[in-house]
């Protein structure tokens, strides 16, 4: 069992402290007579020398938990979020006292509930302890509740201070007062929620926000707390909550589910695109269990894919499946491009998605926009001007049929199956009728970028890209497609360039913007039927 090696007891005294704080703030709002910013500064100076020594006694306690043990890494992390709030709802009760004893008419903050405020808040206080080193996830979530009721009291209470102050209008700056008074209570409230959401992680082992929490159970459509979350993958980029949900339901196949969560319009998109799927190109997607909206916010609880994803495969030198799951990835585009293809011209408009990205990709690099990046005629010419000429090219260049795409082919989006031998695919928002070379060049790059560089994950990497561009060569002279190979420059163009925008070695960073800016200039230069234009597929070898 983790020993806490005193860093339980200081909070402990931490809520204590935190709770007498509480105690004489209702007592000076009661009667400022008994303000004293001697006794503020003290009780101020000893709670922070608490979260401080919650903080460093934490820090070295997980420098000696095994790397393996997430689950008691994510108890003692816990330790520093429920100290750094308990900080801030001292701060903020130091702030209300404050503000009180700038009040002139003691009678006005009287007309208002404040006593209510902090019966919530010392609910919230009190659950602490038992919720957290109890792993009481019921008593975690009323500490939550206690954020909705403040702010419901806060509503209640603004609409009277905007009420008294057009019916009196005298006393203004202790009305102002007050209201900043009641702000305070409002922001305890969301320290409270922090409090509460922590331990739900520190309980179920994975980070999760208390509405994300309440949608997976009404999603489930469950009552008891008979379900286990875990994390998958690492979906901030998104914004998107994604957890693999395991319910036990007493037989030999337990109930196991992927969940997403996340804003409505995106959430309702990708619920969209896999009915889509279901109808062009069935079973390679996840099947819908079922969609819930809540706000602004929508789930869905998906069909949970058996398999590992192709980044796993492709960094993993132990289990080899890597040749088998490539083969099914280049079989399965090659039918879903031969079934879905229609002699439609499209244009993908790869510069017009790089110059919606490059402000992102400035501002982590932003050395990027005084770099010298041509050469020969072109000398002196800026990025953003090479991208302008650029795009006007690319204006005349069409694919010269459509197909249905993933729209966003990154290795980690690709599921495969050893067992059945067969591909799925996830996140699929961004599927839609286009050019194929959109996906041909996410998935290159999405190999070529990754941050390894050890010689054999670097070798299968390079003979990933490899294999999979000679396909696509093959693929696009098998069905007349002249301008496939500058359509690819331009593709890969994009895709290099955006792609530095999530890589923080610069050396690394820098090697790709400048595969990108030699594409870029190959294309501004090439003279003659854009069927002639050629590139050496070493651009794409990293070594």
């Amino acid at each position: 069992m983790l020993s806490y090696k005193g860093v339980d007891e200081n909070l402990k005294f931490l809520i204590l402290e935190i709770k007498k704080q509480l105690d004489d703030t209702l007592n000076i709002l009661e009667d400022v007579s008994l303000y004293s910013m001697e006794k503020v500064s003290y009780r101020e100076d000893y709670i922070d020398y608490l979260k401080t020594s919650i903080s460093k006694k934490s820090y070295n306690l997980i420098a000696s938990i095994p790397m393996e043990d997430e689950f008691d890494t994510n108890k003692v992390m816990t330790f520093n979020v429920i100290a750094g709030n308990l900080e801030k709802i001292g701060d903020h009760l130091e702030n209300i006292i404050r503000q009180a004893s700038y009040l002139k008419n003691k009678n006005i903050i009287k007309k208002f509930r404040y006593q209510a405020y902090f019966n919530e808040i010392i609910k919230g206080l009190n659950l602490i302890e038992e919720s957290f080193f109890g792993a009481d996830l019921q008593k975690a979530l009323i500490i939550c509740e206690t954020e909705s009721t403040i702010d419901r009291l806060f509503e209640k209470d603004f609409r009277l201070f905007k009420k008294e102050l057009k019916a009196t209008g005298k006393n203004i700056d202790d009305y102002i007062t007050t209201i900043f008074i009641f702000r305070y209570f409002e922001r305890i409230g969301d320290a409270l929620l922090n409090i509460g959401e922590g331990v739900i992680s520190s309980v179920t082992g994975t980070r999760i926000k208390f509405n994300q929490y309440l949608s997976m159970k009404e999603t489930l459509d469950i009552h008891e707390d008979d379900f286990s979350i875990e994390t998958v993958g690492d979906d901030t980029r998104s914004g998107c909550m994604i957890g693999k949900l395991s319910r036990d339901k007493g037989d030999d196949q337990p109930f196991v589910a992927i969940y997403k969560e996340g804003k409505k319009k995106k959430i309702f998109e990708e619920k969209e695109k896999i009915l889509q799927w279901e109808q062009i190109y069935p079973g390679v997607t996840p099947k819908i269990l079922k969609y819930e909206t809540s706000g602004a916010y929508a789930s869905l609880l998906m069909e949970y894919l058996h398999g590992k994803n192709f980044y796993e495969i492709l960094i993993t030198k132990e289990i080899d499946i890597l040749a088998e799951s490539l083969a099914r990835i280049i079989n399965t585009l090659n039918d879903l491009w031969t079934k879905t293809k229609t002699k439609e011209k499209v244009n993908a408009h790869f510069i017009r998605q790089l110059n919606s990205r490059l402000t992102d990709v400035f501002r982590l690099h932003p050395y990027f926009q005084n770099l010298p990046t041509t050469i020969g005629s072109l000398k002196n010419m800026s990025i953003k001007e090479m991208l302008k000429n650029a795009q006007e090219l690319e204006e005349g260049i069409n694919a010269p049929f459509s197909v249905f795409i993933h729209g966003d082919l990154n290795n980690d989006n690709i599921i495969y199956n050893e067992n059945i031998d067969k591909v799925h695919f996830i996140d699929l928002h961004r599927s839609n009728r286009t050019d194929y070379v959109q996906d041909v060049s996410v998935f290159l790059i999405s190999n070529f970028r990754l941050p390894l560089f050890d010689k054999v994950i670097r070798k299968r990497i390079n003979n990933v890209i490899d294999e999979f561009y000679d396909f696509v060569v093959s693929f696009a002279k098998d069905n007349s497609d002249d301008t496939f190979t500058v359509r690819l420059a331009l593709g890969l163009i994009r895709s290099f360039i955006t792609s530095t925008r999530f890589s923080m070695k610069k050396d690394f960073a820098q090697d790709m913007f400048f595969r990108g800016v030699y594409l870029l200039e190959k294309v501004i230069e090439h003279e003659g039927p854009w069927k002639d234009f050629r590139i050496n597929k070493d651009i794409l070898i990293y070594n």
